[in-house]
């Protein structure tokens, strides 16, 4: 019992620095030289990419049901969250393109993680600061 409670934060901790790898990278867009702009949305691109891609399959093997980790909100569900609507409002005016491949075609579980998240009545009043 506890290998598997050790191997599932383990792998929190690997998919939230993953999801922090495509937010450093965005800020070094968004704060960065024009020069090396070129250079940092190739490597996002890239990297968002596999990253997507990984969690997609991550969630999909957890059930596709909104969450990570079983069937209730864990942190990982609200970093990632976080880190979405931080994006949306700090990152994607100057940076559109680090949304790309967050879209519903391309990330369908992730949204469905957004939409599972923005639901948790736990939240409902902090997430109520934001509109």
């Amino acid at each position: 019992m506890l290998l598997y409670i050790l191997q599932d934060a383990a792998r929190q901790i690997e998919l939230r620095s993953q999801i922090k790898d495509l937010w450093d990278l965005c800020l070094q867009y968004k704060f960065g030289s024009e020069e090396s702009r070129k250079g940092t949305l190739d490597k996002y691109t890239t990297l968002s990419k596999a990253v997507i891609s990984y969690h997609e399959e991550h969630l999909k093997q957890n059930g596709a049901n909104g969450h990570y980790f079983g069937s209730k909100t864990t942190y990982l569900d609200i970093a990632v969250f976080a880190t979405y609507m931080a994006l949306k409002d700090f990152i994607a005016p100057v940076f559109p393109q680090a949304l790309d491949s967050f879209a519903k075609d391309s990330a369908p579980l992730l949204n469905k993680l957004f939409e599972t998240v923005s639901a948790e009545p736990s939240l409902a009043s902090y997430l109520a600061t934001f509109n």
